[in-house]
Order: structure tokens, then sequence, then C-alpha cells
């Protein structure tokens, strides 16, 4: 699993062309807890808009063994052509090599960083703040957005992007919604991600199932929902975790937050959404 995901990662960077002179991108090195230094990536217009840059970070996928802070490069961008935004991807440790929770204390940690440094990377978070990613990133994207309000990080998190997300399983799911969340049965030998991929995934990064940093949804008895931000969904139809995204769309509906989906009937997981790397 591991090595498919970084050989779809390595074909779509081929894809990747220098950037137009309107464009400015850079790396840097930034502090996690331990010491370790991890490296981000930004990028942001030549000349800054008027009204100044919001802030836009996104996390990559891979499910924490796989990918790095370029898998995204051409969503980003395009986020600063059509928004005039900083845009940032961060590095962070992965499984095997660094075992669960340094993946996601590595991503609240940058994440952090990353706010508390805006205006030193040209961005002005008063513009609109927001957090996101794809699998393994949209996990942590959550995970980030509950401790930013449990925390109280001094910048707010005006939106959430999560495109295919695990949140949650059997164990946690609410009640009321056990009976939906089928899809690991139903895409139990989906191509891309199957119920073999999963467990070979819990088996690799040895995740602790009940800390609300690996399923999300554990978050519900700390922060309440209708605190959230605004949060737009991704979701792939033949996806073993499709039902996690929904699940928590409707939760997040309940709780009158501001909410937008789009479903992809038919897809499996993660299929297309590397498409526009070439930047």
């Amino acid at each position: 699993m591991k090595n498919l995901m970084a050989a779809v990662e390595a074909n779509a960077l081929t894809e990747l062309v220098p950037p137009e002179p309107s464009l400015v991108e850079f790396e840097r090195l930034i502090s996690m807890r331990d010491g370790h230094q991890s490296a981000i990536k930004i990028h942001r217009p030549a000349s800054k808009p008027l009204s100044g840059s919001p802030l836009i970070v996104l996390l990559y996928g891979g499910d924490f063994v796989a990918g790095s802070k370029d898998q995204l490069t051409g969503t980003a961008r395009g986020l600063v052509r059509q928004f005039g935004a900083v845009v940032v991807n961060f590095s962070y440790r992965m499984g095997s090599e660094h075992k669960w929770p340094i993946p996601s204390n590595d991503a609240w940690d940058s994440v952090k960083w990353i706010a508390e440094h805006a205006a030193e990377l040209g961005a002005d978070p008063r513009q609109g703040f927001v957090v996101g990613g794809l699998s393994a990133g949209a996990r942590s994207s959550l995970a980030v957005a509950n401790l930013a309000l449990l925390e109280e990080l001094r910048v707010l998190i005006a939106g959430l992007w999560l495109g295919i997300p695990a949140l949650m399983d059997e164990r946690n799911v609410l009640e009321k919604y056990k009976e939906y969340l089928i899809s690991r049965e139903q895409n139990a030998y989906a191509t891309t991600l199957d119920a073999d991929a999963l467990a070979a995934s819990r088996e690799l990064n040895e995740w602790d199932v009940d800390s609300p940093l690996h399923f999300p949804v554990l978050f519900r008895d700390q922060v309440p929902l209708l605190s959230f931000p605004s949060t737009y969904f991704q979701v792939c139809g033949a996806d073993p975790v499709r039902d996690d995204a929904l699940i928590y769309y409707e939760m997040l509906k309940e709780a009158w937050v501001k909410t937008r989906v789009d479903f992809y009937p038919g897809c499996a997981w993660a299929l297309g959404f590397h498409a526009g790397n070439r930047g």
C-alpha cells in the first residue's frame, strides 16, 4: 500500500511545471515540540492583494505512511491564483519509521506555528483562515480544528476542507448513525483502498483507536459541534470510509454548522484527486 501511494504521487509530480512569475514559492524549516526540524512549503502571490492575503494550510494524504509537502502543489497554486492567498503545505513524519502520535503531533505543531507566524509568511488570517487536506490530511485537519478550539488558538479557523476522510468506526459512531456506517462492508473489495489495506494501515501505524487524534469524532464530548467552522466534504462512493464523511456531515448539519458535500458515485478512494497537478 505504501509503495502504491508513493508511486501515484511520484507520477502526479512528474506533471509539475515551474510556477509563473506572478507566483512565489519557497521553503523553510520550523521546529516541532521535540526539536525536530520540519519543512514547510509556502506559495504566495508575487504582489500582495491590497486587502491582504487569506491563509490556507493544506495537509497531504497517504495514510500517514506516504506523501509529501509537494503533493498538493497544484491545488496550492490554484488557490493563490483564485484568492490571492498564502498557501502553506507542510511535512509531517510518517510510519512505520515514526509511530503514532508523532504524525498527529507534527500536524498540530505545524498549524500552530503557521497561524502564529502568518504575518511573517505574508498572510492576514483576518481575510480568512482555512485548513484542509486529503485522506490522512483530512483526518488531521479535523483533529487540528478541534484542538484549535480546545486550546483557544489565537487565530480563528474559518473553514475546513475534508477530502475523503476517515473519522470514526463502528466502536465510536453515535448509536443513531450505526445503521448507516456500512461502507466498510460494502466497499471491502474496492480498488485503491480495501479492507485489507485498512487493516495493514492499523498494524503499521500502531494507532490508539481510543484517541480523538486518530478518530476525531471522539472530540465530540470535549468540543461542541456548533462552534465549528464552515466545512466542505468530498466523498467517493466506492471508498470503504465513505460513510465517515457522510455521517459527520449530518452531525454538523444538525448542529447548524454551514456545510457542503460533493459526492462522486462509483469513484474509488482518491481516484482522480491528484488531477491538475501540472500547477
